[in-house]
């Protein structure tokens, strides 16, 4: 009950819980907190892409390597009700400050962004820059936001008492670290002269319309690291950008040893999801015959491969797309064949380009 209480106002579990639950000593997770402290000074840490943004007290050898397709790791996103942002009482108890002035602003400036997202969406940067908001009054704004609030509580139910300071220190820093980021994303766009504010939008709630900030978070690497990226794929100028360092290219040229076969079909996960047994035998049935009996790869999407599995043979090795980076499972495959493909939402593909500026 009291995860769910915390999962629900949308605090972290792991400040807000775990250090009153009963199992906290024998937690496995927990378990590699000093574990990690401890390799500081020697040993390999093998860890996903999203230990980039841990805070820098973890640890971190030497030299940091980091394997393919970092970027879109880095993004988070921060969310909160749309509502609060028009409710000044709601917005004033979440956002304690002891400045009555600079909170009466950053409300001002949350109303506009709200009633911009939601009836000026096209010309929103022209709407905020028509009632006097620029970019030195959105930093005065952040900074009056990193300033220190007063202590809250208020954050009852089934929580247990101990953790009501926190979970009430903590939405409170949600609420602020959201605005925050939403601020950062209005300067950013005001500094570059562009028209269109790509990294904020809405989407529906349970309670209503949500405001989404989505931020890209520059890798948390400690001053004197090096750092090596190694992405077959990659720009080098979004690396950059993304790392916030310059990096030196080197280009390994790797030749080209695969005669590559495209059949251009409907292939789309729905598509390919609904076909009828006889139409999936069949389906195997060319790419057995593509294969001649060699050693296979066969790589979809899940549901795909998983519609497909109990007709392909024992030839053919299995993977999905998304778990298969990095991997050498199909070393010793002579055919690799691909059914559909990937693709980010046109809208995603927007906001990531805006969270990076």
């Amino acid at each position: 009950d009291a995860v769910q209480a915390a999962a629900q106002v949308g605090v972290p579990i792991k400040t807000a819980i775990c250090k009153v639950c009963p199992l906290f000593e024998h937690c496995g997770y927990q378990a590699q907190i000093p574990r990690l402290k401890a390799a500081r000074a020697e040993g390999v840490i093998f860890a996903p892409h999203a230990f980039l943004k841990a805070p820098r007290k973890v640890a971190m050898g030497g030299l940091v390597i980091v394997d393919e397709d970092c970027i879109s790791g880095m993004f988070t996103n921060h969310a909160i009700n749309l509502s609060i942002l028009t409710d000044h009482r709601e917005l004033s108890k979440l956002v304690k400050m002891d400045d009555a002035d600079a909170l009466a602003r950053i409300m001002d400036v949350a109303g506009l962004l709200a009633d911009g997202l939601v009836n000026y969406r096209a010309t929103l940067v022209d709407y905020l820059a028509a009632h006097g908001v620029d970019a030195k009054a959105i930093a005065e704004l952040i900074k009056d936001l990193k300033a220190g609030a007063k202590d809250v509580s208020g954050i009852h139910g089934k929580l247990p008492d101990a953790s009501i300071k926190q979970m009430a220190k903590e939405l409170r820093d949600d609420i602020r670290h959201c605005l925050m980021a939403m601020l950062r994303a209005v300067a950013r766009v005001l500094r570059s002269g562009a028209k269109r504010l790509l990294s904020i939008y809405t989407t529906e709630g349970l309670a209503g319309p949500v405001l989404n900030v989505k931020e890209l978070v520059k890798p948390r690497v400690p001053p004197g690291k090096s750092v090596v990226v190694l992405d077959a794929t990659g720009r080098l100028e979004l690396i950059e950008r993304a790392f916030a360092a310059k990096f030196n290219h080197i280009k390994a040229e790797v030749p080209a040893n695969l005669d590559v076969t495209v059949v251009a079909t409907t292939g789309s996960k729905m598509v390919l999801s609904s076909l009828s047994q006889d139409e999936k035998k069949s389906m195997v049935a060319g790419l057995e015959a593509f294969a001649g009996g060699r050693q296979a790869a066969l790589i979809g999407q899940k549901a795909v491969i998983q519609d497909l599995a109990e007709h392909t043979p024992a030839t053919f090795k299995l993977g999905t797309y998304g778990s298969i980076r990095g991997m050498n499972s199909f070393s010793d495959c002579d055919v690799v064949m691909t059914i559909g493909r990937t693709a980010a939402e046109a809208d995603e593909v927007e906001r990531m380009a805006g969270a990076m500026g």
